[in-house]
């Protein structure tokens, strides 16, 4: 919801007096988005591969909460407070979001593109309040009203995160440890690398059956290949013996 509603009243701001900028100007401006594209791909390797989502989804929250406080209350009396936002909005709202998708993949791995559609379909309806709303709040108020908004949207969203802790099973508590690291990572020994949950007890009791019946299948394919065998053999040594009986009889015959 900051998101659209920064971009779409900036152009306002930066359209009217004190700046009067020309459109070319103010498109511009969307340049400075560029910087906060590069701090992902560090971010995501040193803190979210370390940390649970959670963390870094209140940490891209709280940048974005930084940056739209300063644009907010400058932005009336310099262009550098704007240009500010600009980039810190990006850098934590891309935070946010790279962190909430390593987070929802983890909910059901086979039906990642249903997550995923579900997940865009949230984001298109916030954008599209967050253009709504801001619009209007910006033609009632100006700058600085449109802007508050956006800190008070951010004030419940950071309410919500603080109020359901990173190992939390329900909606809303802390129960499981407040720890932020996440608990999957590090060397495991023991009886861990084998598996100790009753899950991983099952599917090795499985394999082990799903092993026993193969072995079990091949021994008995080995058995009727012999016995086919031996058969065709008996069926030739008594075709032989009998042939030699004939030969020996029209030789006596003969005789």
């Amino acid at each position: 919801m900051t998101f659209n509603s920064f971009w779409t009243t900036l152009t306002f701001l930066l359209s009217s007096s004190p700046y009067n900028y020309s459109p070319l100007t103010i498109g511009l401006f969307a340049l400075i988005g560029i910087l906060g594209m590069g701090f992902g791909p560090p971010y995501s390797r040193f803190v979210i591969d370390k940390f649970v989502p959670l963390f870094s989804v209140i940490i891209g929250e709280l940048i974005c909460l930084m940056g739209i406080v300063i644009g907010t209350y400058t932005g009336r009396q310099s262009v550098a407070g704007p240009a500010v936002q600009a980039f810190l909005l990006d850098v934590g709202l891309q935070t946010a979001q790279i962190a909430n998708r390593s987070a929802i993949y983890t909910i059901a791995p086979k039906a990642r593109n249903r997550i995923n559609t579900a997940f865009m379909v949230c984001i298109f309806a916030g954008q599209l309040t967050g253009t709504a709303v801001g619009n209007a709040l910006y033609a009632r108020g100006g700058w600085i009203r449109s802007g508050s908004a956006s800190v008070g949207f951010l004030g419940v969203s950071l309410l919500s995160c603080f109020a359901r802790g990173p190992w939390e099973t329900g909606w809303v508590g802390w129960r499981g440890g407040w720890s932020l690291r996440r608990r999957d990572l590090g060397p495991k020994s023991g009886k861990q690398e084998k598996g100790n949950s009753a899950t991983d007890v099952e599917m090795e009791a499985g394999e082990d059956k799903l092993a026993n019946k193969d072995d079990g299948q091949e021994a008995t394919n080995v058995s009727e290949a012999v016995s086919r065998e031996s058969g065709l053999a008996g069926e030739t040594n008594t075709t032989r013996r009998s042939s030699e009986g004939q030969q020996t009889g029209r030789d006596g015959s003969t005789t």
